[in-house]
């Protein structure tokens, strides 16, 4: 939704080049940004994730599609910017000519060292994710840039229903027990002898049933 930093030689006008990317996954070139031949970095803003408290397994992939523009070598790599530092991925020689897909992966905070936390991917406290990219190391031949994006890979935290209690509308489990408003919940009888026989799942607000069998 925005730039961000730069360096090195890039087409296209400053505070409007994210206009040129942000069609992922535009995998033709419909409009695109060449880079080079000085090689350097180009990072781009975007709506902070909101990613569930209490979520696991947080990974960041930086997804884009990219060529170069001669045989000769290139090199090139995503890049994340967190808590202030920018750390790139290994870089890549872009296929001569051909629009490729690739996915650059961080399983970890770069930043911290540790698994990504919530607050880190949501852009909360000192190893926060702030923008993300493209880095070279080698723009010579140039290369051209067709459609980029941010992804935040992670599992949602698991919620306990408890029969007996109704803490508001949302997902019911027949019979005998109340309701709980999740994404992703789990059935599971309390000793093994109870038998679901079926659930109810309130399809909107306002109105609208489903029961989905056992």
């Amino acid at each position: 939704t925005s730039d961000g930093t730069v360096s090195g030689t890039w087409t296209g006008s400053a505070g409007t080049r994210y206009t040129l990317v942000d069609d992922y996954p535009d995998n033709t070139g419909t409009d695109y940004l060449t880079h080079g031949t000085t090689a350097g970095y180009l990072t781009f803003g975007y709506p902070a994730f909101s990613i569930p408290a209490g979520s696991t397994g947080i990974s960041v992939q930086v997804m884009y599609y990219d060529q170069k523009t001669a045989a000769q070598a290139s090199a090139a790599a995503g890049q994340i910017v967190v808590g202030g530092t920018a750390y790139n991925a290994t870089t890549h020689n872009p296929a001569n000519g051909v629009w490729t897909a690739r996915s650059d992966n961080w399983a970890t905070n770069p930043k911290s060292g540790v698994a990504w936390t919530t607050d880190d991917v949501n852009g909360v406290g000192a190893n926060a994710l702030s923008v993300f990219g493209f880095y070279s190391s080698d723009a010579s031949p140039t290369i051209n840039f067709a459609s980029v994006q941010i992804q935040v890979t992670y599992t949602l935290p698991v919620t306990t229903i408890t029969t007996g209690t109704d803490p508001g509308a949302g997902i019911i489990i027949a019979p005998g027990a109340g309701a709980q408003d999740v994404d992703n919940f789990t059935l599971q009888t309390d000793a093994g002898t109870d038998t679901i026989t079926s659930v109810t799942v309130n399809l909107s607000t306002n109105s609208g049933v489903g029961t989905l069998a056992i």
